[in-house]
């Protein structure tokens, strides 16, 4: 995965746009982008997707349906299976969510922190 977009608050607080850097995902999802917290050299994403930050690796081969060409089916290894199911909106979807952040920031630092708390865990 690679940083898309960046941006960081006075408070050190980093909110970033990840992409799945895979050709295969690149060529076949729009929907392969997640925000994440950047925060003391921590990438931390959503706590709906912790549970896909660990998993043992075996020699499998999961099928996702593509979402540029729905009756397209694709075959992808487990690490990218996972990257795209941690990266699941897309880039559109992304940059509004960071602008929301952005606004509550600049309205109301309070509410910006308990809406970052509502879904990250630092």
């Amino acid at each position: 995965m690679k940083v898309n977009f960046s941006y960081t608050l006075p408070n050190d607080i980093g909110i970033s746009v990840m992409e799945v850097d895979d050709k295969i995902v690149k060529k076949n999802f729009n929907n392969r982008f997640q925000v994440v917290l950047e925060y003391e050299d921590k990438k931390i994403f959503p706590k709906e997707k912790k549970k896909y930050l660990k998993f043992k690796e075996k020699r499998i081969v999961e099928q996702l349906k593509s979402d540029i060409n729905k009756k397209k089916t694709i075959e992808l290894n487990q690490i990218q299976y996972f990257e795209k199911i941690l990266c699941d909106k897309t880039l559109e979807q992304c940059n509004d969510e960071v602008l929301n952040y952005l606004q509550l920031y600049n309205e109301d630092k309070n509410l910006f922190f308990r809406s970052l708390r509502e879904n990250f865990e630092f």
